[in-house]
């Protein structure tokens, strides 16, 4: 019996847990009319779990202990399950379509792009000296602040004074030079190169030289081959040869065509050069048949083209033909001839380097031309500024103030060459007369294996220049592979080359690759020049500094002449494309053509050898790049944007920065560069993008910086949440109504304009106050609390900043019907 009624009391007490459970759980999901249900179904769990309980309690009594035990532990373990259960389900949230209503409303849309990076330096300075000053004392090390003015390092004042009186002679030299070619201007007439017709002039009586240039690239088009062409799509029918009526642009005049060649449906017909105007449009036919119509252009053309002045007589016509030598203006304004320009910038390089070596004289030191930090250090103690890197591999000298270049091969004695450091770290290393041996830097005394590498060093060759001869690249040309060896050097080039021979209009790069030959090596003071037109140095750099160490530098060329077959209707912009980029290969053909012709009507045929003399007289007067000056005024901060968003960011955007280390201050950037070529990580290009601020005390270089970059803005616009959009098919609407239980309705179509993660403009279909409805995915808790948003949440209207501009896709579904 006692038994029978402690069973009872349990079956009793779980399962009006049970019960308890079910009503919490009906009362607490009573949100919306609809969520009434779910109470009541609770309700008839209970009554049915009460039903239930009575029947089983009568029957329980009935049967053996046994029978009874076992029953009793299984409805304690599920009275542990439920209880479990119950305390887990009351914490947990359950997901809910959740009615929010908004409101249309004046606000602002920003779209931003965030990034990350370590703030650095700003932009650098070289501090360049005259080859050949000898440097006693090196006073600063990189990362040293400095104000304009401070001395970097002391000179030689006798090293100055030598250089001053060189350079002094080599100006000299210039006005000789000067004097004899002032007055000399450029040709003051343009003749005919080949014979061809005129099909198009530019430059009319009047017009400036220069200014047609600009605009269309040349003065005037020449046809060489008697041959206009057009390029005739989806050219069904015909074959190369096919013979073909043109009809031109006056719907009139017919001329006989031949197909030139068909190429994936296109076809290229010519015809005479005589009558028909470039640029115009005609109609092909083949019998009755239309194939259809483009643009006539030149098939074979030259570019006639010109350095300066103005038109004063335009001697010929359009459509007239024209045979070599023909005048075809007559030039006045003329500029000054190009070796006399040449000169007077090579006067001028000299004139600076000698208002350097005068200040030089005045104070026996190098001085800082702007406050900044010291990025680099160049140059060390008691070495030649010409010959820094020689001089630190050289061994122990005993002099009493400095050494020069020369003072090992004429065994002059002085102090010791400290070995450069990577950081900067230069200290000024001293010695005596009676030391046997120097040290390499203030506390360690130099090894055996140091001074035997700087003896052996005596007896290798350094490399004071290296000059080489590169084929430009031209269309259809087979690239150079090698560089012709020296007694010094050998030499491989590799190309960006996809093709067997060069292409049409494309730009090419060669990468240098020059090893020393024994006995020789290269030196950071190794100057570098290639001998090929429009050629532009970069990146060079050195692999050890030992005997036969390697040199690699890039050598980037010119755009390879356009294909002259490919044309269209924007010919003249492509005349610019096709003389200014590639004049070289057509002033060739056209003589007394400004400073580019062969020949001058002035009868000047010395120019190549003036233009050599008057480089020899710079050629001895070079520069070394001492000290790297980073500006104080400015800082960089660089950070990587994604691929995605790269396209709307441009230089001149302005970008708001914060630093972890800075609390409570924002600061206001530019960007100033953005990079044209991605770093791929995980499929993912990120672009380098530099923000430059106003450098301030509280900066620190490394500092971690964030930057938020406003692409786009609009202010005072209607603005609704982006979730409340709702699609079908092309149309855009929102609802403007909510039924009482919970159905939404009342469609309104809308456009939309700028918008971003948060919000979206309304350009039409809404009026200011008018409140939408949409169903957001919500969560609700099972202890009767729930997250749902407030009017005017959700999309939220705030200031709408962050995220790419989009297009919105819509809100939550509709509800069934809608």
């Amino acid at each position: 019996m006692k038994n029978q009624t402690s069973g009872r009391w349990f079956l009793r007490e779980n399962l009006g847990l049970y019960g308890r459970v079910g009503r919490m759980t009906g009362g607490n999901m009573e949100l919306t009319e609809k969520k009434k249900k779910q109470g009541d179904t609770g309700k008839r769990m209970l009554r049915r779990a009460n039903v239930r309980g009575k029947k089983f309690l009568a029957s329980f009594g009935k049967l053996p202990k046994k029978k009874k035990i076992i029953i009793g532990l299984g409805v304690l373990l599920i009275a542990g399950i439920i209880c479990t259960g119950a305390v887990v389900f009351a914490g947990k949230e359950v997901n809910a379509q959740i009615v929010q209503e908004a409101e249309a409303t004046k606000g602002t849309i920003s779209n931003t792009i965030a990034g990350t990076g370590n703030l650095e330096l700003g932009s650098s300075t070289q501090i360049e000296i005259p080859s050949g000053i000898t440097i006693q004392d090196v006073l600063v090390e990189s990362g040293d602040k400095v104000k304009k003015g401070d001395t970097l390092a002391t000179v030689d004042r006798a090293s100055v004074l030598s250089a001053l009186s060189n350079t002094q002679e080599k100006i000299g030299e210039l006005d000789t030079q000067i004097n004899e070619k002032k007055g000399e201007t450029v040709s003051s007439q343009i003749t005919a190169g080949v014979s061809g017709r005129i099909k198009k002039i530019y430059a009319k009586k009047g017009d400036s030289v220069l200014e047609s240039m600009n605009d269309r690239g040349a003065l005037m088009l020449l046809s060489l081959d008697g041959k206009m062409a057009v390029s005739i799509s989806d050219a069904g029918g015909l074959s190369e040869g096919d013979s073909v009526t043109v009809i031109l642009s006056d719907q009139k005049t017919k001329k006989t065509g031949s197909v030139e060649s068909v190429t994936d449906g296109t076809a290229v017909i010519t015809l005479t050069d005589n009558g028909p105007k470039f640029g115009e449009t005609v109609t092909v036919k083949k019998g009755n048949s239309s194939i259809g119509s483009g643009k006539l252009y030149i098939h074979s053309q030259l570019a006639v083209v010109a350095s300066g002045g103005t038109v004063k007589t335009l001697h010929v016509s359009q459509n007239q033909y024209v045979s070599a030598g023909k005048c075809l203006y007559t030039l006045k304004d003329l500029p000054a001839s190009t070796e006399y320009q040449q000169l007077l910038a090579q006067r001028q390089k000299l004139t600076d380097v000698l208002a350097d070596l005068a200040a030089m004289t005045a104070s026996n030191s190098i001085t800082a031309s702007e406050s900044g930090t010291i990025e680099a250090v160049k140059i060390s103690s008691a070495s030649e500024s010409g010959s820094q890197t020689e001089n630190s591999n050289a061994s122990a000298e005993n002099t009493t103030g400095s050494s020069t270049a020369a003072g090992v091969a004429s065994n002059q004695t002085g102090t010791s060459v400290k070995l450069m450091s990577d950081t900067g770290d230069e200290k000024k290393s001293r010695g005596d007369e009676s030391a046997s041996a120097q040290t390499w830097n203030d506390s360690v005394s130099a090894s055996k294996d140091e001074i035997d590498a700087a003896a052996q060093a005596d007896t290798v060759t350094s490399i004071p220049s290296v000059s080489i001869s590169i084929a430009a690249p031209v269309k259809g040309g087979l690239p150079q592979q090698s560089i012709e060896a020296s007694s010094q050097y050998t030499g491989i080039i590799s190309w960006n080359l996809k093709d067997k021979v060069f292409q049409a209009d494309s730009t090419y790069t060669a990468r240098i690759t020059l090893t020393a030959q024994s006995g020789c090596r290269f030196t950071q003071a190794t100057a570098v020049s290639v001998d090929a037109l429009g050629a532009v140095i970069s990146g060079i750099s050195t692999d050890g500094e030992g005997e036969g160490n390697t040199m690699i530098f890039t050598v980037t060329f010119a755009k390879t002449q356009a294909d002259s077959t490919k044309s269209d209707s924007a010919a003249p912009n492509k005349q610019k494309n096709a003389s200014s980029g590639k004049a070289a290969s057509q002033t060739s053909k056209i003589s007394s053509s400004g400073a580019a012709s062969a020949s001058s009507a002035s009868g000047n045929t010395s120019g190549a050898s003036s233009a050599s003399e008057s480089s020899s007289a710079t050629e001895e007067i070079q520069t070394v790049a001492a000290f790297t000056l980073c500006s104080d005024e400015t800082m960089v901060l660089p950070i990587n944007v994604d691929e995605l968003d790269i396209l709307s960011v441009e230089k001149g955007q302005e970008a708001e920065v914060t630093f972890d280390a800075i609390e409570g201050k924002n600061f206001t950037g530019k960007i100033t560069k953005v990079s044209g070529a991605a770093t791929v990580s995980g499929g993912t290009a990120k672009y380098s993008v530099e923000i430059t601020l106003d450098a301030e005390d509280s900066m620190r270089l490394g500092m971690n910086g964030a930057a938020t970059v406003t692409t786009s803005s609009k202010e005072d616009i209607l603005i609704v949440p982006l979730s409340a959009l709702q699609e079908s098919g092309e149309k855009t609407f929102v609802y403007t109504q909510k039924d009482e239980d919970g159905t939404l309705s009342g469609k309104k179509e809308v456009e939309t304009g700028i918008s971003n993660d948060e919000n979206v403009e309304i350009t039409s279909g809404l009026s200011q106050g008018e409140k939408v409805y949409y169903l957001r995915s919500g969560s609700v808790s099972q202890s009767g609390s729930s997250d749902s948003m407030m009017p005017g949440q959700g999309g939220g209207f705030g200031d709408g900043s962050g995220g790419r501009q989009q297009m919105p896709s819509g809100g939550g579904m509709p509800p069934s019907g809608q």
